[in-house]
């Protein structure tokens, strides 16, 4: 059974060498799509691929472009090119915790797709601050999680075909299979808020991409209020991130008192090379440098549409002035044919009457005495040819 991961990242620099080294302990093959990573993701990944990891790095240049569809696509490279008997969509703060072999185990006996759950870590005052690997110094998780979110993990037949929802927690499928099997010898532990720094990142290029769409699709609500928060000012931001930690991602209106418990993530993915520590101060630099990329885009995307007021009124009334000598023109057509289908009917109609007028005067001789009469005279004259003919 072969499994590969497909993973879509952004300035995931503090955690993406320790994902990628971790899932290579679960997972044959591993797909990642860099969206355009201001900090230091790409290179590290590139060291990765280097160091010779079953990694396949793949560069999204569209700072717009809708997270469903990027891995959705990525669903299809990896059954398409890698082989994949299952894939694994994760995020790169989504680490597999599942024994030996464990989840080719609970993979082998279904053929649907399966439901996976989360178990969140949250950083405390206890965290090693020197330990750059955030999967060994946060240590504590929920006791429960507020929120019973999954994600899916789809076998081949169904990948081929299927549509990755949003946060990869679900697919849309042409034949569903029902309610999702879960499997509960396997977890992901999560680990989404890691530092102020990353978060505020995290933070305010979720919401500049999704306002570069126009605000299509949608923008996760445990984005809205933080990015206010962090709009306002950095000091309370940073002071209340780790209790953002706590109700991540927990839908409005659920009550919820988060509890938490020493159980620190079972990482298997060795010693980091190429992680560096974060900037330890607040991090306008990656954001403005992403809202720079992404300002230069909307750039010269305005440019290459030639976006001059006269130009695309010209350009409306050309195609206005097309349109409705394309309409003359077809209403033409129509009006030949229809006139030739007239004089066509008319033809039919009158060849209709003569075969009628034919018909009735044929069987007006058939019935008239002087056929009947005649009949033996016609008989004789028959005769006579044959023996003629001989």
């Amino acid at each position: 059974m072969r499994l590969v991961a497909i993973t879509s990242v952004k300035n995931e620099s503090d955690m993406i060498e320790a994902f990628v080294r971790h899932t290579a302990t679960v997972c044959d093959a591993h797909l990642i799509l860099d969206h355009q990573s201001t900090d230091n993701t790409r290179s590290i990944l590139h060291e990765l691929e280097r160091e010779g990891l079953a990694l396949r790095v793949i560069a999204d240049s569209d700072p717009t472009s809708d997270q469903s569809a990027r891995l959705t696509r990525l669903m299809r490279l990896a059954v398409a090119e890698e082989g994949a008997d299952w894939v694994i969509p994760l995020d790169a703060d989504e680490f597999i915790d599942a024994p030996t072999e464990g989840l080719r185990q609970a993979l082998a006996v279904t053929e649907e797709p399966v439901h996976v759950l989360w178990r969140s870590y949250v950083p405390s005052a206890d965290d090693d601050l020197d330990d750059l690997n955030p999967v060994t110094r946060i240590r504590h998780r929920l006791v429960a999680e507020g929120f019973p979110w999954k994600k899916v993990l789809v076998p081949r037949a169904v990948a081929r075909d299927a549509q990755l929802g949003p946060g990869s927690h679900d697919i849309a499928e042409p034949h569903p299979h029902g309610e999702r099997r879960l499997l509960g010898e396997v977890t992901l532990g999560h680990f989404p808020i890691r530092s102020p720094e990353q978060y505020a990142t995290k933070v305010a290029i979720a919401n500049l991409q999704w306002s570069a769409r126009g605000n299509r699709g949608t923008l996760g609500f445990h984005y809205h209020e933080p990015f206010r928060r962090l709009a306002a000012g950095w000091t309370d931001f940073a002071r209340t991130y780790a209790e953002d930690a706590k109700h991540y991602a927990l839908p409005p209106g659920v009550d919820f008192t988060p509890e938490l418990v020493h159980d620190p993530f079972p990482y298997r993915g060795g010693v980091l090379r190429h992680t560096l520590p974060l900037p330890a101060s607040e991090p306008w630099g990656s954001i403005l440098v992403y809202a720079l990329a992404l300002a230069d885009t909307l750039g010269r995307t305005a440019e290459n549409l030639g976006e001059k007021p006269a130009d695309l009124e010209q350009q409306l009334l050309t195609l206005r002035e097309q349109q409705r000598a394309d309409r003359l023109a077809w209403e033409a057509r129509l009006l030949e044919a229809t006139t030739d289908l007239r004089k066509v009917s008319a033809d039919l109609d009158r060849a209709d009457e003569e075969r009628t007028h034919h018909l009735a005067r044929s069987e007006a001789l058939l019935s008239s005495t002087s056929w009947r009469v005649t009949r033996p005279l016609r008989a004789l004259g028959r005769g006579l040819r044959r023996l003629r003919s001989r």
